[in-house]
C-alpha cells in the first residue's frame, strides 16, 4: 500500500491496482484500531489497523505494517534510498489528523455562521459564543480561551468570568457527576468522547476562530 501525501489531501493505492484520491474536506476522521489476535482460546498477538473514514463511500482500512507515505512522485527506490519517505503509519495518522481536523473545524464554523450548533457533552457552541450546562448564560466567544484537548486528558478551556458563571465556587467533578470541573477561570471536561488528533484539534480550531463566525 502506498500513501502519497499532498497539501490538499493524499492518493491511496496498491501496486497494480487503481489508486484513489481524497482531499481532506472529504475525510470525517483517522484514526488506529487496536487488533488482538487469538489461537485456540490463546492470545497470539497484536497489530494496528489505520481506519480512514470519508464523509461518503467506504471506510479505507490499512493494517499499519503494509504502507508507507511518500513524497508526491517519488520512485520506489527514492523512499528506500535517497530519504523520500515520510515515515510510515504513525506518520502518516499525524499529518492527517491534523489536516482532517483542520477541515472539519471549519465545516462546524460554517454550520455555526448559519445558525446551528456543536454540542458536545456540556458544552453547546453557537454563533454567540458557549454555554455550559446546566447554566444558560452565553459567554462570548472573546472570554474563551483553549488551553488543551486530548481524548484521554479531556479539555482545558480559560474561560473569563467562570466563577461568577457557575454560582461564585469551584465545582468539584462530583458535583457535576463527573462531566467537567472548575478551579478559577480553568474549565476542565472530561467526557466528551474526542477521536484521537481529528476531533481535538476542530475543537481547537472551532474555540480560536469562533469569534469570526459571530461577525
Amino acid at each position: 500500500m502506498r500513501i502519497d501525501l499532498y497539501e490538499e489531501g493524499f492518493r491511496i493505492g496498491r501496486r497494480g491496482g487503481r489508486a484513489r484520491v481524497h482531499a481532506w474536506p472529504e475525510i470525517a476522521s483517522v484514526g488506529t484500531v487496536h487488533v488482538e489476535v487469538s489461537i485456540n482460546f490463546s492470545r497470539s498477538h497484536d497489530y494496528f489497523k489505520t481506519v480512514i473514514v470519508p464523509y461518503t463511500g467506504r471506510r479505507i482500512l490499512v493494517e499499519a505494517k503494509n504502507f508507507f507515505a511518500s513524497e508526491p512522485g517519488a520512485s520506489l527506490g527514492d523512499v528506500l534510498f535517497w530519504g523520500a519517505a515520510r515515515g510510515s503509519a504513525e506518520s502518516f495518522i499525524t499529518v492527517a489528523s491534523q489536516r482532517v481536523g483542520a477541515a472539519l473545524g471549519q465545516r462546524h464554523l460554517a454550520e455555526l455562521r448559519a445558525g446551528g450548533e456543536l454540542v458536545l457533552g456540556p458544552l453547546t457552541f453557537t454563533r454567540a459564543g458557549m454555554t455550559l450546562a446546566p447554566f444558560t448564560e452565553t459567554v462570548e466567544w472573546s472570554r474563551i480561551e483553549f488551553v488543551r484537548a486530548a481524548p484521554r486528558h479531556g479539555v482545558d478551556l480559560r474561560v473569563a468570568g467562570l466563577p461568577a458563571l457557575v454560582g461564585g465556587r469551584a465545582l468539584a467533578p462530583r458535583a457535576t457527576k463527573a462531566v467537567y470541573s472548575t478551579e478559577g477561570d480553568l474549565l476542565k471536561v472530561f467526557s466528551l468522547h474526542l477521536r484521537p488528533g481529528t476531533d481535538c484539534v476542530a475543537l481547537r480550531t472551532v474555540v480560536e476562530e469562533g469569534g469570526a463566525a459571530a461577525e
